[in-house]
């Protein structure tokens, strides 16, 4: 997890508006956390690449609280995406591969 908080202090450092930039990450991190325990994705890849049809409706969601700017600036910073999906959506592959030494 430390590495999420990190990204989103990088992005809050970066940003014109450090709290608007906080509670967004905290929004998307809890929408994730929210569509790991409640949803079934179709089509996970698609998801992870920012692409397909279950992306582009949860992406319009967000935009009905948050500006477009703001959604394109932090879901397109690579670190904070892959450690978001890291620590929800992800969290058990990650587990699955771990080494055993």
């Amino acid at each position: 997890m430390e590495a999420w908080y990190s990204a989103v202090r990088k992005l809050k450092d970066e940003s014109e508006d450090p709290k608007y930039t906080q509670e967004f990450c905290f929004h998307v991190y809890h929408d994730l956390m929210f569509i790991k325990q409640n949803r079934r994705l179709k089509d996970k890849e698609k998801f992870r690449n920012r692409k397909g049809v279950e992306f582009d409706a949860w992406a319009s969601e967000l935009s009905n609280k948050y500006s477009s700017e703001m959604i394109s600036i932090v879901i397109s910073d690579d670190e904070f995406w892959n450690e978001s999906l890291k620590n929800t959506l992800f969290e058990n592959e990650q587990k699955k591969y771990r080494r055993i030494e």
